[in-house]
C-alpha cells in the first residue's frame, strides 16, 4: 500500500512538474505565434442608370429634311470590383464582354454600337489595373448569332475599383444609327449583357 502511495505521488510529482516547463517554454519576455494570411478573389459587375435607355430614330420634322441619323446614350455606368490573386497579377488578366442575349436590331436597317468609355476620377487603379478600353466595342446589325457572340470592351484589368456613386464606373456609351437607303418603323426590346471574364 505504500509502494503505491510512493508511486502516485511520484506521478502527480512528475506531471506539475511537466505542466511548470511547458509553461515556461511560452511565458517570458516574446511570445510568438504562426497566422495563416489568404486573399480571396473578387470580380463584380453593375450596370446602372437614372433611367430606362431609349433609343429612336425620328422621321423628319420638316418636309424635305432627313431622318435623324444617329441617337446616343451615354448616362448609364458599369460599376466594377475587381480584387485579383498574386497570381492573376502576375499571370492572368481579366476583361469585360459583352453580346446580346435578347432580342437584337430591326433587321439589317439599323445598327447599335456599344462601347465603354473612361471612367470618372474616382476610380481606383485605373491604369494600368483598370484594363484598356477596346476601340470598337459591340457592333449589332441584326438579330441573328453574330450577336451572340461575346466582344471585348475592356482587357488587362486585375485589382480595381470604380466607387459607387451614381457618375462613377465606366461609361456606356449606346449609339443607334439608321443605314442609309433603308427604313425601319417598329421597335424591338433589346438586352444587353456585360460579363467580367477570367475569374
Amino acid at each position: 500500500m505504500k509502494t503505491k502511495s510512493i508511486v502516485y505521488c511520484f506521478v502527480l510529482a512528475v506531471g506539475f512538474l511537466g505542466s511548470q516547463i511547458a509553461s515556461a517554454q511560452v511565458d517570458g519576455p516574446a511570445s510568438s505565434q504562426d497566422l495563416t494570411l489568404s486573399v480571396t478573389g473578387s470580380a463584380l459587375l453593375r450596370v446602372t442608370a437614372a433611367a430606362p435607355v431609349k433609343l429612336s430614330l425620328g422621321g423628319a420634322t420638316q418636309a424635305g429634311a432627313a431622318i435623324e441619323p444617329v441617337m446616343t446614350n451615354a448616362t448609364s455606368r458599369l460599376k466594377i470590383s475587381s480584387l485579383a490573386s498574386v497570381v492573376e497579377d502576375v499571370t492572368q488578366t481579366r476583361t469585360i464582354t459583352a453580346n446580346v442575349t435578347t432580342g437584337g436590331c430591326i433587321g439589317h436597317q439599323t445598327v447599335l454600337s456599344v462601347q465603354l468609355l473612361a471612367p470618372n476620377g474616382n476610380f481606383v487603379n485605373y491604369s494600368p489595373n483598370g484594363g484598356t478600353l477596346s476601340p470598337l466595342g459591340l457592333q449589332v446589325v441584326s438579330d441573328n448569332a453574330s450577336n451572340k457572340t461575346a466582344v471585348t470592351l475592356v482587357s488587362g484589368i486585375t485589382t480595381c475599383w470604380s466607387g459607387t456613386d451614381p457618375d462613377d464606373g465606366y461609361q456606356i456609351n449606346y449609339e443607334y444609327k439608321g443605314v442609309v437607303g433603308q427604313t425601319a418603323t417598329s421597335s424591338v426590346l433589346t438586352t444587353v449583357t456585360f460579363t467580367i471574364v477570367g475569374v
